[in-house]
Order: C-alpha cells, then sequence, then structure tokens
C-alpha cells in the first residue's frame, strides 16, 4: 500500500491540538487585570512627574547659586538616581549599556573626577533596591553558593589593590 504525505492542513490540526490553550479569563479578571495595569502606569507616571519636577527645583537652585553646570548636572543626577532606585533592573541594564561608553563620552565633555563617577548614579542605588527586594522577598542575593568563595577572594584582592597601590601613591603624592 502507498503511503501519501500528509497534507498542509493535517500538520496545521496537529500543532493546534498539540498546543496548550490558555485558559479563558472571566471578564470580572480580565477589569481586574486592567485596572491593576492602569494603577501601575499611573503609579509610574506619577513618580516620574514628581522625579523630574524635584530635579529641576533642585537643580535650578544649585544652578543659580553655583552655576549652569553644576545645576544641570545636580538635576540630572538627582533624576537618574531616583529613578534608579525605584526601578532596579532597568537601571542596571542602563548601566552595562553606559559602560563601554562611560569613557569617550567623560573625555569629549571634559576629564572631571565627578564624570567618572557618573556610572556610580546608576550602579549604588540600583544595587540597594535590588538588595531590599531580595530581602522583601525573601530571596538569596547570590544564587549559586560556589560563586561566593571566588567573589570573596576578588573582594580581597581588590581591597589589597585600594589600600597597598592607590593608598600608597595618594600618601606619597607631592603638591606641586
Amino acid at each position: 500500500m502507498l503511503k501519501t504525505k500528509p497534507t498542509r492542513k493535517s500538520k496545521r490540526k496537529s500543532k493546534q491540538q498539540d498546543a496548550p490553550e490558555a485558559p479563558v479569563l472571566s471578564i470580572k479578571e480580565r477589569i481586574a487585570q486592567k485596572k491593576k495595569a492602569d494603577r501601575l502606569r499611573k503609579e509610574i507616571i506619577n513618580f516620574t512627574i514628581f522625579a523630574a519636577f524635584f530635579s529641576a527645583i533642585i537643580g535650578l537652585i544649585v544652578g543659580l547659586t553655583g552655576g549652569w553646570k553644576a545645576g544641570v548636572g545636580s538635576g540630572v543626577g538627582i533624576l537618574y538616581t531616583s529613578l534608579s532606585f525605584k526601578y532596579p533592573r532597568h537601571a542596571l541594564w542602563a548601566f552595562l549599556i553606559y559602560l563601554p561608553f562611560g569613557g569617550t563620552i567623560t573625555y569629549y565633555i571634559g576629564n572631571s573626577p565627578l564624570l567618572q563617577l557618573a556610572k556610580d548614579g546608576f550602579y549604588i542605588p540600583a544595587l540597594f533596591g535590588v538588595i531590599q527586594y531580595c530581602r522583601r522577598e525573601n530571596l538569596p542575593l547570590l544564587i549559586p553558593k560556589r560563586l561566593v568563595a571566588p567573589l570573596a577572594i576578588l573582594l580581597v584582592l581588590c581591597l589589597f589593590t585600594l589600600v597597598f597601590v592607590n593608598g600608597m601613591q595618594q600618601l606619597s603624592a607631592t603638591n606641586l
């Protein structure tokens, strides 16, 4: 007996039958999801508007007293620090995107120690936000336990470098 190739219709039917169907939500559940999404959207908008307004006010005050560069820098710094603390995952992604270009931007604008520390405005508040989230949800900060020993060794080596190399350079610097 000859075997025929299955037609496209039968492939489509078999794929449709294999795929599990999503549970159909009732009207009340759909309304509840829409309300939750609207509430989250309003919360994001309200916080962003408040942070932008507050940072603009502080930037204006600092700009009037210390110059326009200090005002713009403090306003932008407060804005992205507050947004980084509120939305730590997005801030960590922004930090990872900024890192490769940070040195180029710093040298283009001007070699300022404050610009060298600008990347910390993304990282440090986001790190505190992630730590608070992990504590609130009772999640471990370091998921693989095997990672603790290598990170401890790295921390000790970094501290040795900071104290013995950079510390000695700072202490032996002469004023010219």
